[in-house]
Order: C-alpha cells, then structure tokens, then sequence
C-alpha cells in the first residue's frame, strides 16, 4: 500500500495510518496465504513480529527451499510434506538436505555442529539459556544421526528428525 504525495509532512508521518502501513508493507509475504484463511493471517502476524531476526530467517528458508525444489524437480505436493514432521518422502528429503546444505548444517553429506550452531545462533543470541539449549541440541545430532543413509537425501530426513527432536520449536509448520 502506498500513502498518497499530500502525506509525506512530518507530521502526518508520525501518525497511526503511516506507521501502520508502513508495518503492514513490511509483512513477510508468507503471512498472505493464497487460500485467504484469518487464523493462517494471525498466526504468520504473530511469529514475524515475535522477533524480526526469525522472520527474515523463516522467509529466506522459504525462498531458499524453493530454489532446492526447482534444483531436485519437486512439485508444490513433494513441498507441502514439509508442513508435517518427518521422515519426509524422497523429493522432500531431498530438498531438505539441499536446504540444510546451503545454510550450512550439511557439508559434505555430513551433518555439522559448527553449521548448526552458526545457522541458529542469530535466533537465539540474547538468550544464554536458549543458546546452550541449541549447543546441547547440536552436540546430540553430531551423536545421532547416522550418515550411512539408504540414499543421499535420507540425510535431510536423520538431521530434521533429530532437530526436531531435541528443538521442536524449530519447526516452521504452518
């Protein structure tokens, strides 16, 4: 939305119509679903104004599963298993190892701690117990997740199932 020329004073600025669009402009666009739902609308409203750095986060994971979607050949339904908990079926799994790939937490079709750690710090930072509950959570996946997967994107289901296991809050599921 855009405010017309009459309202660029000062003034006008500081009122509610300007600031409020302004926020409303600012919105991820994840927040306006394509099947027009209010609870949808609500609970986006409220997970990007809990705290700025996770929506930045949330939209750029979902831009970036995009672009793994188009790289592995997946359809909008092979994406919309990632709304459910894992294990996901193989196209899935493959555009959450790509996913877990380019942020880092995969390297090498291994999963590493140091990428977890990097990836969730920004989420986490001003809460020291939270931060030591995400290095507790990653030194557990480097125990558990088992690299000798049955095919090369089984490795997105192990990191995600463990993960969400130790972090559920984590999962973006709506």
């Amino acid at each position: 939305m855009r405010l017309p020329k009459w309202s660029r004073t000062a003034r006008f600025q500081r009122c509610f119509l300007p600031r409020t669009l302004r926020i409303w402009n600012e919105l991820p666009v994840e927040v306006f679903p394509r099947d027009y739902s209010m609870g949808f609308f609500k609970r986006g409203v409220e997970v990007s104004s809990e705290n700025p750095i996770t929506a930045v986060v949330r939209k750029t994971l979902i831009s970036t599963a995009r672009s793994c979607m188009d790289h592995v050949k997946a359809t909008e339904a092979d994406i919309e298993y990632l709304r459910g908990d894992p294990p996901y079926p193989e196209k899935a799994a493959c555009i959450i190892k790509c996913l877990l790939e380019k942020v880092g937490i995969v390297k090498n079709n291994k999963y590493s701690k140091i990428g977890f750690m990097a990836t969730v710090s920004p989420l986490v930072f001003k809460n020291k117990k939270k931060l030591e509950h995400m290095k507790t959570v990653s030194e557990n996946c480097d125990k558990e997740v088992n690299h000798a997967t049955a095919t090369p994107c089984q490795l997105g289901n192990e990191v995600t199932s463990c993960i969400f296991k130790y972090a559920p809050e984590l999962h973006f599921k709506s």
